[in-house]
């Protein structure tokens, strides 16, 4: 089926399931009548920028935003490592947030300057529509007067219905205390910002019509503060960190729960345990989530665990319920036996998992048909080969090494560049032994658009100041390696992180060779053409034995078919001078060395007798 032959009404309805940068990369300046459908008849934009890569990103800034400005419902930006620096670039000087009049939804993420999060609240209190607000990862350096504030800017959006706060400050723990009563507010994630019993009635005070709460719980007093009943919330969920007696006294002030999500970290409840405490004060729950982390059971692990596991056995879970929970029996045999339990129920709920084996990770990733992101953490040396050679996860964009048990070095950067997740990646984070197993990584990656990485060298300290005149070396010394277009930072939370926002411009897949002027003949015209397939018979011939000799200064992997040729790939960047084998001589080169050719820089040094320079004449 033709797509233009299809009428407008379809053609907008399909708009809906494309993403902004898509819509407009397919769509925009293709006639005059998708320009027309885009810029005057589709009605609602939403902008997620995310994952953008760096030339889509100017792209949209420069040429798509302007023409829809006051169509554009939701704004999802980020300063995280795939995108770092988005958000000073994307406002001021380019936009002010007050320009976009029906935005409903701003998403913010790693935002570290207080002076740029100062502005866009007093923008947000511009905007007539915001129903929506999140900021996470942000990690701001703010006082306790600067963090209340805050909160109070928040709670007087007059029609904010959902509010998502996560990891907002640095090394301080301000949860929300608003002065300020709001009647719109209905979802409220608090997640890393610790709440305490005695500050929860504040909360709930001031957030009247709050049906939805999301919170971390902390609370190691013996002594139960007076609650009054909260018989708004019908969702909670809760990390909770305390007792079982504190945790009674929370949800028998909830009685109107219908979700309940829980994450235990100090003590185990049993089927039983549950029961009872669901029959007496949640009565209206019907969805139960919740998970324990590993709790010792003493040196009678399997018949504890035998007993517990019997508790959801009964028929309040299977039958009345069906509630179904999955336990997990952990062994430790030194310096003595320990026996630990996990308790979870199915299907898991929660963003982390506990205690994969090696055996099973493959198993997982071929399941994981749409797994954007993995994270090795803790992972051992040992192991490197099964994660650069064998996992081949087609889905996997994001891949977070820095967890690994080693720093790489130019070997293990060659070997990971031309891995199946490698070739693959777009965003990296990694820990490296030097500065030049960066520019490595920025070369040899074909599809890397961010990078994170700590360096060994690096001589940056935790009492130096992000905000001094004083140069960062690292930082300059890539800057001067790199194009300008490559953004480079220092995290100014994580200070050892060096950030890299790469343009896709640097990437070989992404050159254009081009011939400008008057057409000429070629000089050997008559035999051009036959030099070049001698060039590439002698490659195809002798890579197999070059690649023996110079295995970390070599890309090469045999074709599958016999009639497609092999990949072939030189590392280095420094001469201009080209190594054969020997018994190449046996093949008249007087031709080759006619030629004028596009050579890489810094090819083979001569490290075997049984090689010998070729002179070739080099054009730029």
């Amino acid at each position: 089926m033709n797509f233009e032959l299809l009428p407008n009404e379809i053609i907008l309805d399909s708009f809906e399931y494309l993403s902004f940068i898509h819509l407009y990369q397919s769509f925009f300046a293709l006639n005059s009548r998708f320009n027309k459908l885009l810029c005057q008849q589709f009605q609602t934009f939403h902008r997620d920028l995310r994952l953008t890569s760096k030339t889509n990103f100017h792209r949209v800034c420069q040429n798509y935003v302007l023409p829809v400005i006051n169509r554009i419902i939701s704004l999802n930006l980020s300063n995280d490592d795939n995108t770092p620096q988005q958000i000073e670039h994307f406002l001021p000087p380019n936009y002010k947030l007050r320009e976009f009049i029906c935005l409903k939804s701003i998403s913010l993420s790693c935002l570290r300057s207080q002076r740029t999060l100062d502005q866009i609240m007093v923008e947000c209190s511009d905007l007539p529509c915001l129903t929506h607000f999140t900021l996470t990862d942000s990690h701001v350096s703010m006082t306790e007067n600067d963090a209340q504030r805050l909160f109070d800017q928040i709670w007087s959006l007059s029609k904010l219905t959902y509010c998502y706060l996560d990891n907002c400050f640095v090394n301080e723990n301000y949860f929300p205390n608003p002065t300020v009563i709001s009647t719109s507010l209905r979802h409220l994630n608090i997640r890393n910002m610790t709440c305490f019993l005695s500050t929860l009635p504040r909360l709930c005070q001031c957030t009247p019509d709050l049906k939805y709460l999301s919170i971390m719980f902390y609370d190691d007093s013996d002594q139960l503060n007076s609650l009054l009943p909260i018989l708004s919330i019908t969702r909670l969920n809760i990390c909770f960190e305390s007792s079982i007696i504190i945790l009674q006294h929370l949800l028998q002030n909830m009685p109107n729960l219908y979700h309940l999500t829980v994450e235990t970290y100090d003590f185990l409840l049993n089927g039983n345990q549950w029961k009872e405490m669901i029959n007496k004060y949640l009565l209206k729950l019907k969805i139960l989530q919740f998970k324990t982390r590993p709790i010792a059971i003493g040196e009678y692990g399997e018949i504890q665990f035998n007993e517990i596991l019997d508790s959801f056995r009964t028929k309040f879970w299977i039958d009345e319920h069906q509630w179904f929970v999955q336990c997990h029996l952990l062994r430790q045999d030194k310096p003595d036996t320990r026996y630990y339990i996990y308790v979870f129920t199915l299907p898991y709920a929660f963003k982390d998992f506990s205690d994969v084996k090696i055996s099973q990770l493959r198993l997982l990733l071929d399941r994981a048909v749409r797994l954007h992101s993995l994270r090795c953490f803790y992972w051992p040396l040992s192991n490197r080969q099964l994660l650069l050679m064998e996992i081949t996860s087609t889905s996997v964009r994001r891949l977070d090494l820095q967890g690994y048990i080693c720093d790489f070095d130019e070997e293990q950067c060659i070997q990971l560049s031309h891995s199946p997740l490698g070739i693959q990646c777009e965003t990296l984070l990694i820990r490296v032994k030097n500065r030049r197993n960066i520019l490595n990584l920025v070369n040899n990656m074909s599809n890397l658009q961010a990078l994170n990485v700590q360096c060994l060298d690096d001589n940056w300290t935790d009492e130096n100041d992000l905000t001094s005149s004083i140069d960062d070396e690292l930082v300059e010394w890539l800057r001067q390696q790199l194009p300008s277009t490559c953004t480079i930072m220092r995290d100014t939370f994580r200070v050892h992180d060096i950030r890299l926002w790469i343009h896709e411009i640097l990437h070989a897949k992404y050159q254009l060779i081009y011939t400008v002027g008057s057409q000429q003949q070629v000089d050997e015209s008559a035999e051009h053409w036959k030099t070049i397939q001698q060039i590439l018979e002698l490659v195809a011939k002798h890579s197999t034995d070059i690649s023996k000799y110079f295995s970390e200064k070599v890309c090469y992997k045999s074709s599958e078919r016999s009639s497609a040729f092999p990949q072939f790939r030189l590392q280095l960047t420094n001469d201009t001078q080209l190594l054969l084998p020997a018994h190449i001589c046996q093949y008249d080169l007087s031709e080759l060395q006619k030629i004028d050719a596009i050579v890489v820089n810094n090819l083979l040094k001569s490290e075997n007798e049984n090689y010998q320079f070729l002179p070739i004449n080099v054009t730029y």
